[in-house]
């Protein structure tokens, strides 16, 4: 029969959380053998996303074909701060784990299993959940490189894809590169428009791009003041912690150590 004015109102109040900027996020209809998300609001004609057509105007601007957001902050935290919060800022999807991938005609979001319900709610019509660890869904590095591969078929030219050298680890990049050398070797001696082509580069000479749609908006970076954790927890002092370093550098044969301050 019809529903009482209890699940109505409970259903008005769930649709309102879910409201951004003047367009609705709708749900994502999901279950356990889907390995993305396909969204209600296929029916409903959505808003543009303005984070989303910022970025990519961005993208065309220095011609890069890709872009890469993590959670991460220059300390590759899970959880950080709200001035690092950019995939969601970006995306609208809150959970502490997850890397928007941004192209010109898509928008997807990889995440785990913890927030495969939170992420398929977050989430605009404008944006692909997919989900990692499940079947058929291939590791960003994997899918990257597959895209390098056919863009490199269709146009002859390298993949380019945009990063914040500061939020990505060294392995993540080397793991990138690998993907690409992998994809590559695939080609036949015919396919390739010159010997010494790539099918893919990475392009981190930009400052992050998010940052500069997200203006003056963005919160402050925190700028605590350091402070030294009790013996009772530390173990050793600072001046130990430095002989020790002086020590190993030494037996390393280290020339020289770089200090410096990420904000």
């Amino acid at each position: 029969k019809g529903g009482s004015s209890s699940t109505n109102t409970a259903g008005t109040a769930f649709f309102s959380q879910i409201y951004r900027g003047g367009g609705t996020r709708m749900a994502s209809s999901t279950t356990e053998e889907d390995t993305t998300t396909t969204t209600m609001a296929e029916a409903v004609e959505e808003p543009v996303d303005p984070p989303l057509v910022g970025l990519r105007e961005h993208l065309a601007k220095l011609e890069l074909d890709v872009y890469l957001v993590p959670s991460d902050d220059p300390h590759l935290s899970e959880y950080v701060p709200d001035a690092y919060k950019r995939r969601a800022f970006l995306t609208n999807f809150h959970g502490s784990a997850g890397t928007a991938v941004v192209l010109p005609s898509e928008a997807m979001l990889w995440t785990d299993s913890r927030y495969f319900n939170e992420a398929s709610i977050s989430l605009s019509s404008h944006w692909k959940l997919m989900k990692s660890g499940q079947p058929k869904v291939p590791s960003i590095p994997k899918y990257v490189a597959e895209l390098a591969l056919d863009h490199y078929k269709e146009t002859g030219k390298s993949l380019k894809v945009g990063v914040d050298p500061y939020v990505h680890s060294a392995s993540f990049v080397k793991e990138l590169e690998d993907a690409f050398e992998k994809s590559a070797a695939t080609l036949s001696s015919d396919e390739w428009k010159d010997e010494s082509d790539k099918i893919g580069t990475i392009d981190s000479s930009q400052p992050n791009l998010v940052d500069v749609i997200w203006g003056e908006d963005r919160p402050p970076v925190p700028t605590s003041p350091f402070r030294v954790h009790p013996m009772e927890y530390a173990g050793m002092s600072v001046q130990e912690k430095n002989f020790e370093n002086s020590c190993g550098n030494e037996k390393e044969k280290v020339k020289f150590v770089c200090l410096f301050h990420v904000g």
